[in-house]
């Protein structure tokens, strides 16, 4: 996190509910201040999107705090807590005043399952129910030195663990900064198998995942298709950038096998997904290809950013086997799709190779984000040939950046 003057803060006077917000203000314009009576409590619930709570703290803190900065002065005696949290993670410190005992700070995590110090002590992971929080990159430090320290489990019931900051020597006339950085991972799944293949970033910080399920219960929540239609079905969801929920989740797919293997996302927050199906009932709508072409096609689907709706969908394939396995977008209106095909009439059109070469070839496809209107290139050799993808963002994901693909999609001039 970045470091504000907070040290500045330290030295105002007492009775600060009033003059030392003032005097905040114009210190840290974009920090945002609460400030609460002092009092001695036991534990004290943050409830900032924070997976713990301060045992022996003497700041009540607010239940809630909307994305951004703020601190609390004076949690335990001479030490600060400043949280920032955002769409896609959230970070805490405590500012250790000189003359402050940082061995007071406590944290307790209820409902801990199970709890592990990873990373040679750098990183904490903590199990509760179906979702882990995962703290990494704990750092103390001292102006410019950095000072060693560690996660300590110090304490253990059946439904809560509490743990400390194991800090080696360091100078006690000097602040003294802790600072761990949060993260999240979760189940997504039913009683059957389930498997992720890819994930996108939203505008938004939220995740969009795709891959297979054979689960009846599969948590298809909110989304356009809400029953496995076959023995497997495609699925795509979206979680919350901070973990804690599912926003809405979909099976994709007919009365065969059917899966998601890509997925991306555009500046309005619709999703594309890609993949291979089996069934001759698929959802078709405003597709450009409407019937199953071979044992097995690709399919290129756009779901609604809120999930409720398949916008359109189309098979993409000829009469043998077919599969897609990832697509990326460009800044205007188009999708590009690679897979493989067996198909000797697989639906080429405008590309510089129109011949299946081998008895697999590769394939890359260009289409309209507005309607599946499609332009198709093939490219492949006298052997088997597939083109793969990597994990990668959308170009309209947060970063904004287009990572490579293991693919050379890119000696491929468009029309």
């Amino acid at each position: 996190m970045a470091r504000p003057s907070e040290r500045a803060l330290k030295s105002a006077p007492g009775g600060r509910v009033g003059r030392l917000a003032t005097r905040m203000a114009a210190l840290l314009p974009a920090l945002t201040a609460s400030w609460a009576a002092e009092a001695q409590v036991p534990d004290v619930q943050t409830d900032l999107d924070l997976p713990w709570t301060l045992v022996g703290a003497r700041v009540v803190l607010p239940r809630t705090c909307s994305p951004g900065r703020r601190m609390d002065r004076d949690v335990y005696p001479g030490i600060d807590l400043t949280v920032e949290s955002s769409r896609q993670a959230l970070a805490y410190r405590f500012d250790v005043a000189p003359g402050a005992d940082p061995n007071a700070l406590r944290l307790r995590y209820a409902a801990a399952e199970r709890v592990a110090v990873e990373e040679a002590g750098r990183a904490l992971r903590v199990r509760r129910g179906r979702r882990t929080v995962r703290e990494s990159g704990l750092r103390c430090f001292q102006e410019d030195r950095d000072v060693p320290c560690r996660y300590a489990v110090v304490g253990r019931t059946a439904d809560a663990a509490e743990v400390a900051f194991d800090i080696a020597s360091y100078d006690p006339s000097m602040p003294l900064v802790v600072d761990p950085v949060i993260g999240w991972s979760t189940y997504l799944g039913g009683s059957g198998d389930d498997f992720a293949e890819r994930i996108a970033v939203d505008s938004d910080g939220n995740a969009c995942v795709v891959g297979r399920t054979s689960s009846t219960d599969f948590p298809a929540t909110g989304g356009f298709d809400t029953t496995l239609g076959g023995s497997t079905d495609a699925f795509v969801a979206k979680v919350s950038a901070d973990g804690t929920g599912l926003i809405w989740a979909s099976y994709v797919g007919g009365s065969d096998g059917d899966e998601g293997r890509d997925v991306a996302v555009d500046g309005l927050g619709n999703l594309y997904v890609v993949g291979r199906t089996s069934s001759p009932d698929l959802r078709t709508d405003g597709g450009f290809d409407a019937a199953l072409g071979g044992s097995s096609d690709a399919f290129v689907t756009k779901v609604s950013a809120d999930g409720t709706s398949l916008v359109w969908s189309s098979y993409l394939g000829g009469s043998e086997q077919d599969q897609g396995s990832g697509l990326a977008m460009d800044g205007g209106d188009n999708i590009y799709v690679v897979g493989s095909t067996s198909s000797t009439d697989f639906p080429v059109a405008g590309g510089f190779d129109t011949a299946l070469g081998g008895l697999q070839d590769a394939f890359v496809a260009k289409m309209a984000r507005t309607e599946a209107a499609s332009r198709i290139r093939c490219h492949g050799g006298r052997r088997a040939s597939t083109l793969r993808p990597t994990l990668r963002r959308s170009p309209t994901s947060a970063s904004g950046a287009i990572p490579p693909r293991a693919m050379a999609i890119a000696t491929i001039r468009p029309a």
